[in-house]
């Protein structure tokens, strides 16, 4: 008899796949005290600044 186990399978909720998780960023910036207008804001600056950039 053997048990040995594949490396990480213990960490797995089955031993195919690992286990997903869904999560809303918006609610976890929001937690972090993250206001979402400054993230939003932030966000037009960065899209701004692609926009921008030379190709």
């Amino acid at each position: 008899m053997s048990d040995e186990r594949d490396f990480g399978t213990e960490a797995r909720s089955n031993r195919d796949r690992p286990a997903q998780t869904q999560l809303d960023i918006l609610k976890v910036l929001e937690q972090c005290g993250i206001h979402l207008d400054s993230w939003n804001h932030y966000i037009r600056q960065q899209e701004d600044a692609l926009k921008k950039e030379p190709t």
